[in-house]
């Protein structure tokens, strides 16, 4: 297998108040041979800035649905297959985890779901690029 696995994580605390956005480590690469210390490649730039557009998307669509998020976070993997000169992209797998007031499982994976199609369309990526879709919406407190 020729292949090559990015990960990337985005978290944001407070999403609908305006929180930061946080990168709360850094991308991993997944591959044969040793990464370059200190040099982002293209492909944890592409799950970085994924997971970025599906956390705002979340936000805003949670938000105008009138169930505004409380935290967003998004681990975002994409697998691309193929040497370096040839390499494309064959999947981005996305597992979000949001804490939500007031709104059920349900729900939230359609948020999620919608979000993801939204973030694809903005990358410029197709809509139909296979990945795994999760979403767990985690208990808030009170």
């Amino acid at each position: 297998w020729n292949g090559l696995v990015v990960d990337a994580s985005a978290h944001w605390p407070g999403a609908h108040r305006g929180g930061e956005l946080r990168l709360p480590r850094p991308p991993r690469v997944v591959t044969e041979g040793d990464p370059i210390p200190h040099e982002a490649t293209p492909g944890e730039l592409l799950a970085l800035t994924h997971g970025v557009f599906l956390a705002s998307f979340l936000s805003e669509g949670l938000l105008l649905a009138g169930s505004p998020a409380d935290e967003i976070v998004v681990d975002v993997a994409c697998i691309f297959v193929g040497p370096v000169p040839e390499r494309s992209l064959t999947a981005i797998d996305v597992h979000v985890r949001g804490r939500v007031s007031g709104l059920g499982e349900e729900s939230f994976r359609d948020a999620v779901a919608t979000a993801r199609l939204r973030a694809l369309r903005s990358a410029g990526a197709r809509e139909d690029l296979p990945g795994e879709l999760q979403a767990e919406l985690a208990p808030t407190a009170g």
